[in-house]
């Protein structure tokens, strides 16, 4: 019995020391204990990367945006940008240009603010600033009022011309309205030349020419007034110029037919409207030059080229010939130095047969002598 109780202490032990040997001490072998927090779990939110202090980055506003670059249009769209920052690219971003605004686009401007003022302010304000809008775009579309007046005389010639015409195709049932109708147009082309004579003002146009060639003339009188391509003042220099030229020139004659006591006839001078008339009678040759001009110009300038071309022609010949020339001293260079190289080529050849001749001669003697020996 105490064997046996022995047996059993010793066994636990043995146990005891195993398990304390093995088990791991950090484990706990206790029941798991789950515990819930009283604040409800969340996830770890990421902390943003640092800012370097190189990099730019700042917001623009789109209202800013569309206001700055609004106006702006890339010009070079076939060339490629290089947004890299790369000291080496030619372009580090596109070309722009800014538009101007046009005067639609003003007056439309100018028409939605009126809009938006319309929202704000009085009635009586907006009514005066749209009557000045409204007297801005009349004068922009009055702005040739002289081409008007015309265009409005011609029209009134061109009505009359419709109306002959109508007159000639009514028929003779109808004579009493074609004459209240001619009447009521005459009337209506009467109040017309009124008002043109009222905006251009009177005139003494003689009636010797038609209406047309009148208002012809002073179409080309107001555009030679108006054209500042027609500057007056530099005629009118002109002008002075050739006064005092001539006052000078009379002067000169003048002293020289004194100072000779009258030897020296003075120059027969032609009157100013004998040489006028001079000029007009050449006019008709002159306009028949006018029309050959153009053709000798061309022609001349034509042969100009030519002889440009076989000047240039001629110097290249000149230069080939040179070329040529050179080639030629050089082949004869070369042919005395072939010469002089085949003279020397024979000279070595005689002398090597001749050396060889001897050395053969005294090859057999020296033969011969051997063969003596050997006897």
């Amino acid at each position: 019995m105490s064997r046996k109780n022995s047996t059993i202490i010793i066994l636990k032990e043995t146990l005891r020391s195993i398990t304390s040997k093995y088990v791991m001490s950090d484990i706990e072998t206790g029941p798991e204990i789950f515990e819930t927090s009283d604040v409800e779990s969340m996830e770890e939110l990421v902390p943003p990367p640092p800012k370097s202090e190189e990099i730019a980055d700042d917001t623009l506003d789109p209202q800013s945006a569309r206001e700055k670059f609004e106006e702006n249009v890339i010009v070079d769209t076939f060339e490629i940008a290089d947004f890299s920052g790369s000291l080496q690219s030619s372009q580090n971003g596109y070309s722009v240009r800014k538009l101007g605004e046009t005067p639609s686009q003003r007056l439309l401007r100018i028409a939605s603010e009126l809009e938006e003022i319309k929202q704000e302010s009085d009635n009586r304000e907006i009514d005066r600033l749209k009557n000045d809008l409204d007297k801005l775009i009349e004068y922009g579309k009055h702005a040739g009022f002289h081409q008007e007046l015309f265009e409005e005389a011609f029209q009134s010639l061109k009505s009359e011309d419709s109306f002959s015409n109508k007159l000639e195709s009514t028929d003779i049932d109808d004579k009493y309205k074609t004459a209240t109708q001619s009447a009521a147009t005459f009337l209506e082309l009467e109040n017309r030349l009124n008002s043109l004579e009222q905006k251009i003002g009177p005139s003494d146009l003689r009636l010797e020419k038609s209406l047309r060639n009148h208002v012809n003339d002073l179409a080309r009188k107001i555009d030679v007034i108006y054209d500042p391509e027609h500057d007056m003042s530099q005629m009118k220099s002109e002008l002075k110029k050739l006064n005092k030229e001539i006052e000078t020139l009379a002067t000169n004659r003048r002293l020289a037919s004194l100072s000779l006591d009258g030897k020296v006839d003075t120059f027969a001078t032609q009157p100013f409207d004998v040489k006028i008339d001079s000029i007009y009678n050449n006019l008709p040759e002159m306009q028949k030059m006018a029309q050959v001009l153009p053709l000798l110009i061309t022609r001349l300038r034509s042969l100009h080229n030519v002889h440009a071309e076989v000047a240039h022609s001629v110097g290249f010949i000149s230069q080939i010939d040179k070329t040529m020339s050179d080639m030629k001293m050089d082949m004869q260079k070369w042919n005395e130095s072939l010469d002089s190289v085949t003279a020397g080529i024979k000279e070595h050849q005689e002398t090597f047969e001749n050396n060889r001749k001897v050395a053969e001669s005294r090859l057999a003697d020296l033969e011969k002598r051997v063969a003596k020996l050997g006897e």
